[in-house]
């Protein structure tokens, strides 16, 4: 493996890992699912679906693409919204690597509608915490350049 992918790789893993803990809340079978796994599984199953839905993005057009950015709380989102979790097993009932443009057909569905283009919840809780610590700025300033290192 490439670095360059290693790298999209690992990105794509972080970003579903993140999305999976953001949908605890909305999604009853994920909630479930990580119940009756571990933190280690789930992380596990986020390497794995990471696969799967970079073979998504892999297939669609440079278009449709452009109507998924941003890629962790667009794509990534509507695809961990995709998956069929189940508490029963294996945490996920199945990951179709065969059909990626199944999987993009059906996220591009899923980001066409209304309530899809609302932001995650963490990015919102992102959003609200950034607002309040606007203080940031004063902070940065006292770090080092990386140009003087």
């Amino acid at each position: 493996m490439h670095e360059t992918e290693h790298i999209e790789r690992s990105d794509a893993a972080i970003c579903v890992w993140a999305n999976m803990a953001d949908a605890l809340v909305a999604s009853p079978s994920l909630r479930a699912t990580w119940n009756k796994t571990s933190s280690a599984e789930m992380r596990r199953t986020a390497i794995n679906l990471a696969d799967v839905a970079l073979s998504a993005w892999h297939a669609m057009s440079l278009d449709e693409q452009q109507a998924c950015i941003p890629f962790d709380w667009g794509f990534i989102a509507a695809f961990v919204r995709s998956v069929d979790w189940n508490p029963d097993g294996n945490p996920v009932a199945t990951i179709p690597h065969e059909m990626p443009r199944a999987i993009a057909a059906a996220i591009l569905s899923d980001l066409s509608k209304d309530e899809a283009k609302q932001p995650s919840h963490s990015f919102a809780r992102f959003g609200e915490w950034l607002a309040n610590n606007s203080n940031l700025h004063e902070h940065a300033a006292h770090l080092p350049d990386k140009k003087d290192e």
